[in-house]
C-alpha cells in the first residue's frame, strides 16, 4: 500500500515516515508540504513516476491550503483516495467537521498513542 503523507512539519513529517516505515508493510512514497502540493500532484496523472496513494495522511491546519481546502476539492474532482487525518487538533468540531468528508476514514491526533494510527493504515488495507 502506498500512502501520501501531507503535513507542512518536515520534523514530524520525519518521524512518521519512520513510524510507517518500522511498524508496517507500507511506505510513505510522497511527503508534501500543503493541500496546494497535494492537489498538484493528484492533477498532474503521474506524481512522480508513480500511481495516486491508496491513502493520504493530511494535517488540517497547513499554511497555503488547508486541509479542509484540499478535501473540498478533492471531492469537487471527484477524487475517491481514503483519507486519514493527523492532525494536533483534538476539537470536537473538528472531528465532527472531519465526518462530513466521506473520503475520511480516520482520525489521528498527533501526539496519541502510535499504534492507534498504524491500526488506521493498516485498516486501509481492506478497502484499497
Amino acid at each position: 500500500m502506498e500512502i501520501w503523507l501531507v503535513d507542512d512539519n518536515p520534523f514530524y513529517s520525519k518521524v512518521l515516515n519512520k513510524l510507517v516505515l518500522s511498524l508496517t508493510e507500507h511506505r510513505i512514497v510522497q511527503m508534501l508540504n500543503s493541500g496546494v502540493e497535494l492537489i498538484e500532484q493528484l492533477k498532474s496523472g503521474t506524481p512522480s513516476e508513480t500511481t495516486l496513494p491508496d491513502v493520504i495522511l493530511l494535517d488540517l491546519y497547513m499554511e497555503n491550503m488547508n486541509g479542509w481546502e484540499a478535501l473540498d476539492i478533492m471531492k469537487n474532482e471527484n477524487f475517491s483516495i481514503p483519507v486519514i487525518i493527523v492532525s494536533n487538533s483534538d476539537s470536537k468540531s473538528d472531528l465532527e467537521k472531519s465526518t462530513s468528508y466521506p473520503a475520511v476514514k480516520g482520525y489521528f491526533k498527533k501526539g496519541d498513542y502510535p499504534a492507534a494510527l498504524i491500526d488506521l493504515i493498516n485498516s486501509m488495507e481492506s478497502t484499497t
